[in-house]
């Protein structure tokens, strides 16, 4: 399946590094008591619809970027094919 985007090249991970903090903004917008039994000062990021969807964003990129990191042996593809 093509991308649409060129932004979203490579379509897998950067859907999901946009899609995954964009749905845990939305939690607290559309359920604004899902966080009630959380103590006071431990909602004030859950709270808030773009602190979360930040948090998960930079959780995201250092889980993609950093700690999901292939080797060279494994990012190294073969010459694309010139017609």
């Amino acid at each position: 399946m093509p991308c649409m985007s060129p932004a979203l090249a490579g379509c897998g991970d950067n859907v999901l590094m946009v899609a995954i903090p964009l749905g845990a903004g939305i939690i607290p917008t559309a359920t604004p008591d899902s966080y009630r039994a959380f103590p006071e000062s431990a909602r004030i990021v859950p709270d808030s619809g773009i602190s979360t969807s930040c948090v998960v964003a930079v959780l995201l990129s250092l889980a993609f970027n950093h700690l999901g990191m292939k080797s060279a042996s494994e990012t190294t593809s073969e010459p694309a094919l010139h017609h």
